[in-house]
């Protein structure tokens, strides 16, 4: 009697098929958490940055642009400060730390860029979501931060800047 011990190719190749599925289906559910994280990071990261912005403004005689500090007033909307593009005057400021950080794990795509806005008396901010990218967060002077059903070039409302 002849036997053979081990396994056939085609039993190899069939565990390695299920293997590759297997994984295939933890990537993508992984993939999936991971941006769902990031959009709870944008959103704590905004509302974080609210608080402070109230604090900011008690602290620098009611204003939202400190004299002699940062001073840039960001009228109309421009790209939000990033840990990648240092240039603008709010990244000094230690008060926007939450706000760059919020910008950081928002959706970064070239027609999603983060909108920012900040003059004396009012300011917002809009960043778009990682899991749906036509839905965008944002927040501004007014006490309420929401999800805007747009993207970010069209979230603020075109005359006053803040949140639609």
């Amino acid at each position: 009697m002849d036997t053979k011990k081990g396994f056939t190719l085609i039993e190899l190749l069939v565990v390695i098929a299920l293997i590759a599925v297997m994984a295939g289906v933890v990537l993508t559910a992984t993939s999936a958490s991971r941006s769902r994280g990031k959009d709870t990071a944008v959103k704590t990261n905004l509302t974080t940055v609210r608080t402070s912005m109230d604090v900011y403004y008690i602290n620098n005689g009611n204003s939202y642009i400190k004299p002699g500090g940062f001073g840039t007033e960001l009228n109309p909307p421009q790209a939000c400060p990033t840990t990648k593009n240092t240039d603008m005057a709010l990244t000094s400021d230690p008060t926007f730390s939450a706000l760059r950080v919020a910008v950081d794990k928002g959706n970064q795509s070239a027609s999603l860029t983060p909108r920012c806005y900040f003059t004396a008396n009012s300011w917002s901010v809009v960043v778009a979501l990682n899991t749906d990218p036509t839905k965008s967060w944002c927040v501004d002077s007014k006490p309420s931060g929401k999800l805007e059903p747009f993207t970010p070039a069209n979230s603020l409302d075109p005359v006053t800047y803040l949140c639609k």
